[in-house]
C-alpha cells in the first residue's frame, strides 16, 4: 500500500542519487510528449548531461519501488514524482528539471504544477511512426511486453496531446541533437 511514508522514503532514497544539485538554474520544467520506444528517454539523458539539469525519471522510481519490495504497477508516480520536484525546488541551487515521462496523458497536471512552481514548462513532442515504434519496442526486454500490447492506446493518447499541446519544439525520429540542444538553451536563455 502506498503510504507517505514509503513516499517520502523513495523520495530520500532518489534525491540523494541525482546529479548537478548545485548547479545554478532557475525554475524550468521539461518533458515530453510521445509513446513508449519514441526516444524521451534518450533525449532526456543527452539533454540532462549537456544542460546539467536535474532528472527525474519514472523508470528510476519504478526501480526503487521494486526494490523496496513492492509493485510498482500498483503504486501511483505521480505523487512521488511530485514531492521530488517540490523537494528539489525547496532546496536546490538547481532547479532545472527534466522529467523522463510523456505527458501525453498528464499534460494538464504538467502545466498546472508548472504555474504552481512558478517554472517555465517546455514541451518536446517526439513524432515517431507505428513501424518504427513496433521495431523499437520489439528490441526491448519482456518487461515492454505490455508497451508492445497497449501501442495503439498510447498512440491514441499522443495523438489526442497534440489536440490539445503546442510542443515548443516538434521532433521526428531522425532529428539532429545538436539543433534540440541549442532550440533549449535558446528556450531557457
Amino acid at each position: 500500500m502506498q503510504t507517505d511514508e514509503l513516499n517520502r522514503r523513495l523520495v530520500h532514497n532518489y534525491i540523494g542519487q541525482l546529479s548537478n544539485r548545485d548547479v545554478p538554474h532557475r525554475r524550468i520544467l521539461l518533458s515530453f510528449c510521445g509513446v513508449p520506444g519514441s526516444g524521451k528517454t534518450t533525449l532526456a539523458k543527452m539533454l540532462t548531461r549537456d544542460l546539467r539539469a536535474q532528472y527525474i525519471r519514472h523508470d528510476d522510481i519504478r526501480a526503487m519501488i521494486r526494490y523496496e519490495g513492492y509493485e510498482p504497477s500498483k503504486m501511483s508516480m505521480g505523487p512521488i514524482s511530485t514531492i521530488v520536484a517540490n523537494t528539489i525546488l525547496a532546496n536546490d541551487a538547481n532547479k532545472f528539471i527534466i522529467i523522463d515521462a510523456g505527458q501525453d496523458r498528464q499534460w494538464e497536471r504538467f502545466f498546472a504544477h508548472a504555474k504552481e512552481w512558478k517554472a517555465q514548462p517546455i514541451i518536446i513532442r517526439l513524432n515517431v511512426s507505428k513501424e518504427l515504434l513496433q521495431e523499437r519496442l520489439s528490441r526491448r526486454d519482456s518487461k515492454t511486453t505490455n508497451h508492445r500490447r497497449n501501442l495503439e492506446l498510447f498512440i491514441e493518447q499522443f495523438e489526442n496531446c497534440k489536440k490539445h499541446v503546442v510542443a515548443d519544439i516538434e521532433l521526428v525520429a531522425d532529428y539532429n541533437y545538436d539543433e534540440v540542444l541549442a532550440r533549449v538553451k535558446e528556450l531557457v536563455s
